[in-house]
Formats: structure tokens, sequence, C-alpha cells
């Protein structure tokens, strides 16, 4: 029987949004299109695992996650690498880490002085093994990779600085520690991190003046006084049947966030179980087109609606006096059990993983110990910072929106962070903004 050996993943996200990059999304290819559609899809599913088992708040980074466990599926084959392609909801025949490389080029296009993005990854081996070339060769052909040695053995506690100290300085020191001491010993043969990094304002930034301490309510019996931030501005928005839905885009910067907000004080449970992954795609895409106000006729000033019908759904750019509250968020993730409800475990299993990031010069059983996350965001008046570190060891027709509308985030709600091409950089939800940590 092969020894046991443990791998290590550190996946690493800080995200400073309040955003400023330049420029317009690429126009988007097949390959592109097919990966943004599965992250969707698995981003959701995870979201809706984590939500079942905690009423905190919740801060994760999908997009930091599908690529290291693209990186992961990129060094495995067999049952180990169809279980984490099919968790990813990915089908398409090209490699997945070719699809991840064409819909992360929205970057590309998000450059400016006054903006920062970063996507990087990083692989360290045990000093005496050899790498898989075939595996560095893929790898280094379709993402930003660094790949390095080191002696987890004898220098595990050098190990643990150097990787500290490499996430901390490709996320501008928004993240100083992704592996505490003692994590790596003997029997840790790779680590593998990605680290992602944004900076960005709002392109309709609150006036910090207004803010002001207004009632939350955490349950319909629990309210709390929170600072609530207070605009009236255009912004794309929606009414359904048991939700509303505002677009806060980003000022020079290919994204936005999303706020879902219950119609009901405790509905934010229901809403995210019975908003399913494609419905929720498609309510940004509708935000995304959503219709501008038609001029008034003639002698008429401002802009003519049709009256909305309260009881059908409405959509469109609309005035609205939006109010949210500030928050941050300090949110610790273990990732195994739910990637296990997505099918993901002989890679857990030290008789079926089967992993090829090194050659096989022995038989030592390499298989994956754990992932974890450690997601972290703040938003106030001028934007949003969000950080993450993920640790792995081993809709019908719609009525016009009315001149006027308020969006009170008074409740619990959702938060999506989309890139323009359809990508989920970050995404959880508020139950109370004044619990910061998990």
């Amino acid at each position: 029987m092969g020894r046991k050996i443990k791998m290590v993943f550190a996946f690493v996200v800080a995200n400073a949004i309040g955003l400023q990059f330049t420029g317009a999304i690429a126009a988007q290819d097949d390959l592109a299109q097919a990966f943004v559609e599965a992250e969707n899809k698995f981003a959701y599913d995870i979201f809706e695992e984590i939500a079942k088992s905690t009423e905190e708040n919740i801060c994760f980074s999908p997009l930091g996650l599908t690529v290291t466990l693209a990186i992961l599926a990129e060094g495995s084959k067999g049952e180990t690498q169809q279980e984490i392609v099919r968790a990813l909801k990915y089908d398409e025949k090209a490699p997945l880490l070719s699809a991840a490389e064409a819909a992360l080029s929205f970057s590309e296009d998000n450059r400016s002085r006054s903006a920062t993005w970063v996507n990087l990854n990083a692989i360290w081996l045990q000093s005496r093994y050899r790498w898989d070339p075939r595996f560095v060769k893929s790898v280094r052909e379709s993402i930003s990779c660094e790949f390095s040695t080191v002696d987890f053995r004898r220098a595990s506690g050098v190990a643990v600085q150097l990787i500290n100290s490499w996430a901390n300085r490709r996320t501008a020191g928004r993240v100083g520690q992704i592996i505490s001491p003692g994590s790596l010993d003997h029997q840790t043969r790779f680590v593998v991190v990605n680290a992602v990094f944004m900076d960005a304002k709002w392109e309709h930034g609150f006036d910090r003046n207004i803010t002001g301490d207004r009632d939350f309510h955490v349950t319909s019996e629990q309210t709390v006084s929170t600072p609530m931030m207070t605009q009236t501005s255009t912004f794309p928005w929606m009414k359904q049947k048991t939700f509303s839905a505002v677009q806060l885009p980003y000022k020079n910067f290919s994204a936005s966030m999303f706020v879902f907000l219950p119609h009901e004080i405790d509905g934010l449970q229901n809403l995210i179980t019975t908003l399913s992954a494609d419905e929720l795609a498609t309510s940004m895409r509708l935000l995304d087109e959503a219709p501008e106000p038609e001029p008034r006729p003639a002698g008429q000033q401002g802009f003519f609606q049709v009256p909305a019908n309260e009881a059908e759904p409405q959509l469109g750019q609309t005035l609205v006096e939006l109010q949210l509250p500030r928050f941050q968020i300090l949110h610790q993730q273990d990732m195994k059990a739910p990637l296990q409800l997505l099918g993901v475990k002989s890679a857990f299993e030290m008789e079926r993983a089967d992993f090829k990031i090194r050659r096989r010069d022995d038989d030592e059983l390499i298989y994956l110990s754990e992932i974890q996350q450690t997601a972290s965001i703040e938003v106030d008046e001028e934007g949003t910072v969000a950080a993450a570190v993920t640790i792995g060891k081993g809709a019908g027709g719609f009525g016009f929106a009315p001149e006027k509308v308020t969006f009170n985030a008074d409740r619990p709600f959702v938060y999506v962070i989309r890139a323009d091409n359809g990508l989920i950089l970050f995404m959880g939800c508020v139950h109370n903004p004044l619990q910061q940590t998990q």
C-alpha cells in the first residue's frame, strides 16, 4: 500500500472594490461563454450549500475557487478529473484552463493608473520531487502561474513564510497570512495558491454626510441600528414576485454589484432556495439590458412611463432612492463538504485520488486533504474592498418601471459582484451589517 500523503492548496483573493478600470469587455467567444455559464451555475450551487449551513454573513469568491479547481483538474486524470469537471458544470471538449483564460480576458481592457487588477497563481512542490512536464506545459500555456520548489519536510516554517509573503505582495497587503505555522509538515507535497486583487470605485458614489443610523431588520423580531448610505440616482432596477433587485456599476471597470432584496423581512432563505442559477443569471442579464425611460409627449417635461401594475414584474432604468448599509464581512469556509456534495469525492480519498502534478517515481498516494477559503469584503460610500483566501490541503414579460422607486436594503439580502462578461467575482449575503466576523 502506498504511503499517505496530503496536498495543500491555498487560494487567495484580495479585492478592493470601489474599482477604477477603463475600457469595454472584448467580444465574447464561444469558449469564454461556456466557461462563464458553467462558473455561474457552480457559483450558485456552492453558495446555496454554504447558505444552508449558516445564518451568518457570507462572502466568497466563485472565480478564485473555480480557477483553483481548474488547475487541479489539469493536474489530475481519470475519475478525479471527471468529478472536478462535472462539479464545475463544464462539459465542453476544450480544456478547462483554456476556457478560463478566454473568460478572464475581460481584465485586459480594465487597466488604468488608478485601478489594480491581479489574477495570479503559484504552485510549490516538495523539493526532492520533479514536476510532470505535461502538467507544467499545459498550465503555462493557459494562465499565469509560478512554479517553485521548497522543502516542506525540513523547512516547513520557511515554506509558510514564503507562501504567506507571496500572497501578501500579490494582494497589496490585504491578505497577510493564508497558512498558519504548523499547517505544513513532512506529509505536504505541494501547495497551490490563486490570488485575485481588485480596487474600484462606485460609478455613483454615496455622500458620507448623508449616511446616518437607521434600523436594519435582522429578523422580524430583531432590529439593529446601523449606518445606512443613501443616494438618489438612476439605476437599472427590477421588481419580481418575491424580490426586488438593483444594479450598482463600478466606475471605469466592467463590473457591477447586484443586490437582491426579498420583499419579506424573513424572506432571505426562501429567496436563496427558490432562485435558481439560471434565474439569477437571467435577472442580471435583464438588468444589464434594462430599458431607459421613454420621453414624454411634446410639450411635457421629463420622461413618460406607462403606469405600472404593482402586481406585475417591472424592469427599467429609473430614479432609485437607494438605501444600502455599510457592511464588512470576514467569512471562513471549509469548501470540502460543499464540494463533496457536488460530487468531488475521489480527490479527497487516499486510495482513489489520481493526481499528476509531479512525476510518479514511487508508490506514494497523493490526495487532497482540505480546501478552505477565507474571504472579506467591505462596502462603504466610495466602493468595495474585498479579499478571499482559499487553502486546500492536499423572466417572463415585464411592465415599465415607475419614474421613481425606493430600494431600502433594511433587511437581509444577497449581493453578487459580476463582471460584464458574466463572470461572478464575489458573492454572498448580509444577515446583519453589524456582524463583521464569523
